[in-house]
């Protein structure tokens, strides 16, 4: 499948499961938003990143109002 014009967002991406998929989805040619708050040590390429706490709506609404254009797919991986 290819994902390519597709804008991910991923919360929870920082690690784990999220991490995994933000390389997975931009090996498919996704633009892949990457919420956590912590940012990995080993950036994937490709994949924006921003230290978001999810729990705070006030670092939600900040970080997106930094994001270009619309988000295609969520993944509210965080949690």
């Amino acid at each position: 499948m290819d994902l390519k014009n597709k804008t991910i967002l991923i919360t929870g991406a920082g690690a784990g499961i999220g991490y995994e998929l933000s390389q997975i989805l931009s090996k498919k040619n996704a633009k892949v938003i990457c919420f956590d708050i912590s940012i990995p040590d080993i950036k994937v390429d490709k994949v924006k990143y921003f230290k978001v706490n999810i729990a705070n709506s006030e670092n939600i609404k900040d970080a997106l109002a930094k994001i270009d254009g619309k988000i295609d797919i969520l993944i509210n991986n965080a949690g």
